[in-house]
């Protein structure tokens, strides 16, 4: 099993890229933790699929697409 899972997420908007390595088992939450964000205030995607904050995390590529707000 591996040591790490390496995962590269894009943040929308903005388009800030960041490479993170988190323990096996992550799960989506984690990893969203990991950018300094607010679950509440997030979708993250695969593929263009939304997950669940409890899916665990596989080695890849994530968009992360921040919630809009304001009035």
């Amino acid at each position: 099993m591996p040591d790490t899972v390496r995962v590269r997420v894009r943040v929308i908007p903005g388009g800030r890229l960041e490479d993170l390595e988190l323990e096996p088992g992550s799960k989506v939450a984690d990893m969203v933790e990991r950018l300094g964000l607010a679950l509440s205030g997030v979708v993250v995607l695969r593929d263009g699929s939304p997950l669940p904050e409890d899916e665990v995390v596989e080695e890849g590529e994530y968009t992360v697409l921040l919630a809009a707000s304001g009035g």
